[in-house]
């Protein structure tokens, strides 16, 4: 691991009045001091090869109509054989602006008006959204709390499927609860899958957040998983989001000229810096990703510890992502009022609970994809609030 680019990642960047969500809305969102920790973007710079290619593209001067090169679908592949040992095809990708987007018009693609899809809350916001963009029924299977993290409820599961689900939208690595699945569960869940006939949307957008000792398995490197559609995004990864590029990987031929159809009925181009900046990613990006996984690692066991060290807030360490699922239901209070005690007395601004669902009422999601500094003044801050409760 390259300890230079891991500490790169400890020298602040100023983000403040660059048109950034995270760090100007502050005062909007209730305290123009406050850490803000909620929306899912680091405050760290991108890689230099990516910063370099979009340097040279911008020379060049000319920004006008753009056409795919053969380039970025080897690179996608490459990389995801060498990240992921995961073998995929070029043929099989499409490029959409965003996994959101993609997950709509896959849903529209694959599945009638009307159909039944399986989500397993807590989970992100826009999977029920987008269900009812696309006029799908929408089924809850909840994950499952134990002594050791979260686990999915198969028996629920299967029981979801029996009564005539059509799609199953799955979260891998899981969004807010930071799971990586192990290979067993993937297996049961295709297994599943295919015995009822119900057709696999799975949004790896974190799969190359690996925190220290994980593995990240892609749904269709699973035996059985030929049929399931998987989104992935080195936006995510690489902290270019304003970029709009994502990539659907589909193997299964009918499903993917379907799916191409719809897309192509909404003039779903990508931006070409986007596309450029995901193969660049792609092609030079390992080493710093490498130092990446390894800071933010750190920065989980620097938040989960001091969280758990805090009576009346508990965590389960996450696998994956750089997102903390932090349970405190144990300080009596409702989303409104939790919202309020850390924006107004702890300074930090989290994702509230039941923004994924009512599930997640009673706890907050904190993103620690920041300068560890950041972590301990959120933990001070987190503790002398608790504390004066």
């Amino acid at each position: 691991m390259n300890m230079d680019l891991y500490r790169r990642f400890d020298i602040p960047v100023d983000r403040v009045n660059t048109e950034c969500i995270k760090w100007d809305n502050r005062e909007a969102l209730g305290n123009k001091d406050a850490l803000p920790m909620w929306v899912a973007d680091m405050d760290f710079r991108t890689a230099d090869g990516i910063i370099d290619a979009l340097a040279s593209r911008v020379q060049h001067g000319i920004f006008g109509y753009a056409q795919d090169a053969s380039l970025d679908k080897a690179a996608c592949a490459l990389w995801m054989k060498n990240r992921h040992n995961c073998e995929v095809k070029p043929e099989w990708l499409i490029y959409s602006p965003g996994v959101v987007d993609s997950i709509y018009h896959v849903l529209s693609a694959v599945c009638k008006p009307g159909s039944r899809v399986v989500i397993q809350p807590p989970v992100y916001g826009p999977f029920s959204a987008m269900c009812n963009k696309a006029k799908m029924q929408i089924v809850e299977n909840p994950l499952i709390e134990t002594e050791n993290g979260f686990e999915i409820d198969f028996n629920g599961m299967e029981e979801c499927f029996k009564a005539g689900a059509d799609a199953f939208v799955f979260c891998s690595p899981h969004n807010p609860v930071g799971r990586i699945w192990k290979a067993e569960e993937l297996q049961n869940v295709v297994e599943l899958c295919n015995r009822y006939g119900v057709q696999m949307i799975s949004d790896e957008i974190h799969c190359d957040f690996e925190l220290r000792g994980q593995k990240h398995i892609p749904l269709i490197a699973i035996p059985g998983g030929e049929n399931a559609v998987v989104l992935i995004s080195a936006t995510k990864t690489f902290n270019l989001a304003a970029l709009r590029h994502s990539t659907i990987i589909c193997p299964n031929e009918e499903i993917r000229n379907k799916v191409i159809a719809s897309m192509s009925e909404a003039m779903t181009d990508v931006n070409l810096f986007g596309r450029l900046a995901t193969r660049a990613a792609y092609q030079t990006g390992g080493e710093w990703l490498d130092a990446l996984n390894e800071y933010l690692t750190d920065g989980r066991d620097i938040l989960a510890e001091g969280i758990n060290s805090i009576d009346g807030l508990r965590v389960h360490a996450p696998e994956g992502t750089y997102l903390m699922w932090v349970n405190a239901k144990a300080l009596g209070m409702n989303s409104d009022q939790l919202n309020n005690f850390f924006v107004e007395k702890c300074a930090v601004i989290p994702v509230i609970g039941t923004a994924f669902g009512a599930q997640g009422e009673g706890f907050v999601r904190l993103n620690f994809a920041t300068a560890h500094k950041n972590l301990e003044i959120a933990l001070e801050r987190i503790e002398k609030a608790v504390r004066a409760l």
